[in-house]
């Protein structure tokens, strides 16, 4: 494999340095604000703490190689007042990166980005990555003037960019069994006895894509013979609403589903996938298998139940 920069160590992040060591990379860098301590002690990965943006590219990203953008976004949660200061090293980020490329040669930077923050709200026909990009959050404008830039930077120079505009990814952080939004929400919820509140009728429909899956893509991306630039809608063909992943939360802990339906209008993130079928032929894990390994820890020790307390 080519000279590997990963930034972050997230939930994308995490699943490409997994994928990145089973292939057999023997030598890989990541900028991340931390590290599981599997990663610390392995000789293989080269962990180097800072954020991106306070100049920790500097040095190391070296030409000729792929350099991964898999920094994360704010938690939906945060306070209102915190938002600013979360998205500052994201802004700075951009220039750090822009920066570090413009001196370079050879690079492919491999951009993930979110559909659901950059792309706007969706009908629910799929849509293709000619669509016009409508961020409807701060992060999302963020994140797509880092493409935009990136994009103006391989117009002028030799380095290269693909955008991997996702939809909804989730799975299981290395690390820690801590998720992706709804799955992690509703086994939350039913571990507690709790009732999930389904906002938008359950109607929302989202192309679920499992982050090994995504990661797979990422690296098949980043080892392609001819680097064109490319976008691509990086999500599963696996669509379901969020009713349907509820229920299939509460099947995988055997329980029985507790929710409650909110009025509201639905909103949709479906992309075509029909040019990354075509061009790399990913297998995509069906949406039960993500939910399994995120509930992994509300099963009891032999796996056919949920553990005392849970309903």
């Amino acid at each position: 494999m080519s000279d590997l920069t990963i930034l972050g160590c997230g939930l994308i992040a995490s699943a490409v340095i997994d994928q990145a060591i089973d292939g057999g990379a023997s030598s890989i860098r990541v900028v991340s604000r931390s590290f599981p301590d599997a990663y610390l002690a392995d000789d293989r990965i080269e962990c180097i703490f800072g954020d991106v943006g306070s100049g920790a590219l500097v040095d190391i990203v070296k030409p000729d190689g792929i350099l991964v953008v898999a920094t994360g976004s704010p938690d939906p949660r945060c306070p209102p007042h915190r938002i600013s200061t979360l998205l500052a090293p994201a802004a700075r980020a951009i220039t750090e990166i822009v920066e570090v490329c413009s001196q370079l040669s050879g690079l492919h930077v491999v951009l993930t980005s979110s559909g659901g923050a950059c792309y706007g709200p969706q009908g629910p026909e799929p849509v293709a990555e000619t669509t016009l990009a409508q961020p409807n959050t701060v992060y999302g404008a963020i994140k797509l003037a880092e493409e935009q830039l990136l994009n103006v930077l391989e117009a002028t120079g030799d380095n290269t960019v693909t955008a991997l505009r996702c939809s909804t990814v989730i799975g299981v952080r290395r690390g820690g069994y801590r998720g992706q939004g709804l799955v992690q929400h509703a086994a939350d919820r039913f571990s507690a006895g709790e009732t999930v509140n389904l906002f938008n009728g359950g109607t929302d429909l989202r192309g679920y894509i499992d982050s090994a899956d995504l990661a797979s893509l990422i690296l098949a991306v980043g080892r392609r013979p001819e680097r064109a630039h490319n976008v691509y809608n990086a999500c599963s063909s696996n669509v379901y609403t969020n009713l349907e992943v509820v229920e299939t939360v509460a099947d995988v802990l055997g329980v029985e589903a507790d929710y409650e339906i909110q009025a509201g209008d639905p909103h949709h993130i479906v992309l075509d996938t029909t040019r990354l079928v075509e061009e790399f032929a990913p297998t995509f894990r069906p949406l039960e298998h993500s939910v399994r390994s995120i509930c992994e820890p509300f099963k009891n020790d032999t796996g056919d139940g949920p553990k005392d307390g849970v309903r």
